[in-house]
């Protein structure tokens, strides 16, 4: 209170209305309970007395009260609380309201929803304002707990067999805080709840797996994941046969690729390419093997292979003699089987018919060159020295005078 009274006062008597009285000039009181109080001030100096009492002067609104609640206290980040204002005035109304929660995050909204994003205990305070302009505030230490969210995760342990049935383990790979259970939909009708489970699918195909995981603050995740099961192909192809000393292509047209192949030509020979060639330097029947590692399995396939001897080649002509260019020779081809062939006939010229006719246009003395192809890629040449003769005749007198 601040005293304005005239004629240079020296005493002061306030009665503060409240019980309390004093004689400080400018009095300072506090009043604890709500009401209505009327104050008087009697001043004294050398020359006499005078009083004023204000009546009703003091107005003590009640303290409104700061509460609130939340959803949920504890939960899993990131997690949405609601909060509920459970704040009261007696004699007023609440216009205002001022939220913190702990993280850096405010609102002023009366029923606010924060999202909290990090783990960790947070305090949140609460501070309202009354119509009649009092506050209050509530504060809760520690009163949200956000612990670390769950992770649904799982690998399939691949299945040790080439082609169905398929048994296939789940290795179950979640991770998240308190105690965690679990829902399992394997794809193929079964359904699961331990840890990691197990089953056999019955044939090859794409299957939806999904595992859902709990924990007991009541966090979950949900994984979904495609389960692709192929049935491997092993197989190789190559000619059925062949001869001696030809190279021998082997093609590994397995499915899908595998990490790794092995070959067995049946003769000792070896190979660890993917697909190799071979050459066998005896006559036989061979079985060759193709053995294929695809990481989670093994499989092999055998085929037989006959190699024989190289065939004969050989050629003819019905005349291979002239005395005059240009001579026409036809060559007839004398070999059994043969499904290619190569002429080479000695004066730069060539041809891949079976029976040519060829021109020789210069006087001359030819080699010819047949070389024939047979099935499985086999090969021989036969070389006629000489073959053909382009020549005029020598005329030779004697004893002439």
């Amino acid at each position: 209170f601040t005293d304005q009274s005239t004629g240079n006062p020296t005493n002061w008597d306030w009665d503060l209305g409240n019980g309390q009285l004093s004689t400080t000039r400018n009095p300072v009181v506090v009043y604890n309970i709500p009401g209505i109080y009327t104050v008087k001030l009697v001043v004294r100096n050398a020359n006499g007395i005078a009083q004023q009492i204000k009546t009703d002067y003091i107005i003590v609104n009640p303290t409104p009260t700061a509460s609130f609640s939340a959803g949920t206290t504890t939960g899993c980040a990131p997690n949405s609380i609601s909060f509920a204002d459970l704040s009261s005035a007696p004699g007023s109304s609440i216009t205002g309201w001022l939220w913190n929660f702990g993280d850096g995050g405010t609102s002023t909204d009366q029923n606010p929803t924060h999202v909290y994003q990090t783990p960790g205990y947070y305090d949140v305070t609460l501070q309202i304002t009354s119509s009649q302009g009092c506050r209050s505030s509530s504060i809760r230490s520690r009163y949200i707990r956000i612990v670390p969210g769950v992770v649904a995760n799982f690998a399939q342990v691949p299945a040790n067999t080439c082609e169905a049935p398929y048994s296939l383990v789940f290795s179950n790979q979640s991770s998240g805080p308190g105690n965690l259970s679990y829902a399992w939909d394997l794809g193929n009708g079964v359904t699961s709840t331990i840890q990691n489970p197990s089953s056999v699918y019955s044939t090859a195909g794409t299957y939806p797996v999904r595992l859902i995981t709990f924990s007991d603050y009541g966090c979950s995740d949900t994984l979904d994941q495609n389960i692709v099961l192929t049935d491997n192909v092993t197989q190789f192809s190559s000619p059925d046969t062949s001869c001696l000393n030809v190279g021998i292509s082997f093609t590994n047209t397995s499915t899908p690729n595998p990490i790794s192949s092995r070959w067995d030509f049946g003769d000792g020979g070896t190979s660890n390419s993917r697909s190799p060639s071979y050459v066998y330097d005896s006559v036989g029947v061979y079985t060759v093997k193709l053995i294929n590692n695809y990481g989670n399995c093994i499989d092999s396939v055998t085929k037989t292979v006959v190699v024989g001897p190289k065939p004969y080649v050989d050629f003819t002509s019905v005349v291979n003699a002239s005395c005059k260019a240009p001579f026409t020779v036809e060559f007839q081809d004398l070999t059994s089987g043969s499904s290619a062939w190569f002429w080479s006939f000695g004066d730069g010229t060539n041809s891949t018919e079976k029976n040519p006719r060829h021109t020789y246009n210069s006087l001359g003395e030819y080699d010819v060159t047949l070389t024939a192809t047979f099935g499985g890629g086999c090969q021989n040449t036969v070389v006629k020295p000489v073959f053909v003769k382009v020549a005029e005749p020598s005329v030779e007198i004697a004893n002439m005078p």
